[in-house]
């Protein structure tokens, strides 16, 4: 601040808080674009992580190691309630607002088809089961004007236990 003031003023200089001006309109004016060098020290340190910077390959493993030095472990909340009582939309509002994965239990049926072990195979048997038998409800309901029961749209309740399977993987 001397410099300037030296080179386009008086010379003189006043200490002041930053919190007398820091809403002045010429506060914006008053940064510096610095260019830091890391130390030696720290240049030839014999193990870094990330030496080229951080990259997405990276940023996982340092997310963990942070969380494990800082003693952080992941927080899992399930909401539950009855159909149509809200929990899709506040789940939703809460994963945009805290930045976290809303994980339906569509998205988990899904999942689990798409497992290519024993249990996937079991869970696909199941889920066509359960169509074959809404399909006989269906047909013993169903009127003339009715139309024919649609395999691909129809999206069965799988039973409880087989949904805490899921939710385990």
């Amino acid at each position: 601040m001397k410099a300037i003031s030296a080179g386009i003023g008086s010379g003189k200089t006043k200490n002041v808080e930053l919190g007398d001006v820091i809403d002045e309109d010429f506060c914006e004016f008053l940064t510096l674009n610095v260019k830091l060098e890391s130390s030696r020290v720290l240049a030839e340190a014999p193990f870094w992580h990330c030496r080229e910077g951080i990259s997405i390959n990276s940023m996982k493993m340092l997310n963990e190691e942070f969380n494990l030095f800082r003693g952080l472990f992941p927080l899992k909340v399930i909401i539950c309630g009855p159909p149509a009582s809200g929990k899709s939309h506040y789940a939703a509002k809460l994963a945009e607002v805290y930045g976290i994965p809303h994980i339906t239990i569509k998205d988990i049926v899904q999942m689990g088809q798409q497992l290519e072990d024993d249990f996937g195979k079991k869970l696909r048997e199941r889920v066509e089961e359960l169509k074959d038998i809404a399909a006989q409800e269906y047909e013993k309901t169903r009127k003339k004007k009715d139309p024919d029961f649609d395999r691909n749209s129809y999206n069965p309740r799988l039973p409880d236990d087989i949904i805490m399977e899921l939710v385990k993987i």
